[in-house]
Order: C-alpha cells, then structure tokens, then sequence
C-alpha cells in the first residue's frame, strides 16, 4: 500500500492519494469541499474514468480509505 500526501503546498489543494498498485483513490480538499476519485490502474492506465461514485466499486472505496486512515495513523501518532 502506498500513501502521498500534499498538506504542505500552500497554492495547492490539501489531497491524499493511495493504491495498492491495482487500483488508486484520490481524495483533495479544497474549498470546504471534498473531490475523491477512485480508478482502476489495470482496465484504465491513464486514469480517465472515475469509479468513485460506481455500485461495483463501493467496498474498493472503502478499502483504500480504511487503508489511508491507517497509514496516517501510523505516521503521525508517537
């Protein structure tokens, strides 16, 4: 599982991406309002369609946030 974050950007929008190199969940702030997309690195290389919002893909979703929330558990508490 792999985490990026971008919280010390000023200009940028705070955000958060993780894959577990099969699939990738994008989620930014910005704005008072919450972006996420969810893709498919195998059927979709070039991330062009966004599953976030798809039936199919709601436990995916939820997966990679549980796994997001870990591993920013694991780096900021002592």
């Amino acid at each position: 599982m792999y985490l990026t974050t971008c919280e010390n950007w000023p200009t940028s929008p705070k955000g958060l991406t993780v894959t577990d190199g099969l699939r990738k969940l994008v989620t930014i702030h910005r704005d008072g309002t919450v972006y996420t997309a969810l893709f498919d690195l195998e059927a979709d290389p070039h991330e062009l369609r966004d599953l976030a919002a798809h039936p199919t893909y709601s436990e995916v979703r939820q997966e990679l946030q549980a796994a997001a929330l870990a591993a920013l558990l694991d780096t900021t508490l002592p």
